[in-house]
């Protein structure tokens, strides 16, 4: 599921922030150097949508630095179930993650380690 939210200043020429949730399969990226592990990864991305009559466009810079990935639960296999649990999740607190994304990347961080990791944090204590 994506969901597209309107920012309140564009980011270069950027007037909308994807929220997205994606299952890797992990390995190492060639791209970035290093190894990302298997599992669902949150992302942020700044889009520039064109509605036409038919269809949409939307437009992205590659590498903009305020596109963002996290992961958000680590798994051995893909699930629907777990897929959907975190889409829940997601679908109940996008607008405040697009409100943080605008204010402060920190806050932002947190706020994604409380919603989806929390559990896990208590469940080591």
């Amino acid at each position: 599921m994506k969901y597209y939210v309107k920012l309140k200043q564009n980011i270069s020429d950027m007037d909308q922030v994807k929220i997205s949730i994606d299952y890797s399969l992990g390995g190492y990226n060639n791209m970035t150097g290093q190894f990302n592990h298997r599992g669902y990864y949150l992302h942020f991305t700044p889009v520039k949508v064109n509605q036409f009559d038919n269809y949409s466009s939307e437009m992205t810079q590659l590498f903009h630095p305020k596109s963002y990935k996290m992961c958000i639960c680590l798994v051995n296999r893909r699930s629907q179930k777990k897929q959907d649990e975190l889409e829940a999740i997601l679908k109940d607190n996008y607008r405040k993650m697009a409100e943080l994304y605008e204010e402060d990347d920190k806050k932002l961080y947190q706020f994604v380690q409380l919603l989806y990791l929390g559990d896990e944090n208590d469940k080591k204590s």
